[in-house]
């Protein structure tokens, strides 16, 4: 009884101060690149959001209606350093970069709160970071629970183009060639190949 007394307060403490999520329909996702600098651009459906540092209040968005539905989190910091997030459970991570999770709700409201711990890794500066929270369908219409497998597991830095002025290497002739070329169209390949692996 206890536990779910203070479960309530926690989902009330943290969701008080969230704001709800702007979900874009996965039809009407932009799939061009934005740089993280551009406020009005959402790529994939996600939103650009900044924690500062030192700053009273944290960063915190919740989503409604997520009984019986997986939800998916995901956010990719630009340039890539830590960022801590908890949950309305009181869960907290800290994860540097991208981060992807795609789990059962627990509560028909389910809030995240994005913050910076200096101990877990934060830089000492604010952090700028794409961040896209999804509901999936109910569990009537996913019966085998399978939407979380058909995540994409796109960010927004992946719709970035090639560079401009970018040459791939060029591929080796078809035409069948002597024993001397053959070798060496051979080592360069392999060369070529032990460089990208490495």
């Amino acid at each position: 009884m206890l536990s779910l007394l203070l479960s309530s307060v926690l989902v009330a403490g943290c969701s008080a101060a969230c704001t709800t999520f702007p979900e874009v329909e996965e039809f009407n996702y932009d799939r061009n690149y934005s740089y993280i600098a551009s406020d009005d651009r959402r790529p994939l459906g996600f939103l650009k959001s900044t924690v500062i540092f030192n700053a009273d209040g944290e960063v915190c968005f919740s989503v409604d209606g997520a009984s019986d539905r997986f939800v998916e989190l995901m956010f990719e910091v630009v340039p890539s350093q830590v960022l801590c997030f908890e949950d309305q459970t009181g869960r907290k991570r800290c994860h540097e970069g991208r981060f992807s999770e795609c789990r059962l709700a627990s509560a028909d409201q389910m809030a995240f709160t994005f913050f910076c711990d200096v101990s877990e890794g934060c830089s000492e500066s604010d952090v700028t970071f794409w961040l896209r929270i999804t509901k999936g369908p109910t569990s009537a219409e996913d019966s085998e629970d399978m939407w979380c497998h058909w995540r994409t597991g796109e960010f927004p830095e992946d719709l970035a183009e090639i560079p401009l002025g970018f040459s791939p290497a060029p591929l080796p002739s078809e035409k069948p060639v002597d024993g001397a070329s053959a070798l060496s169209v051979s080592i360069v390949w392999i060369t070529s190949l032990l460089a990208v692996l490495l």
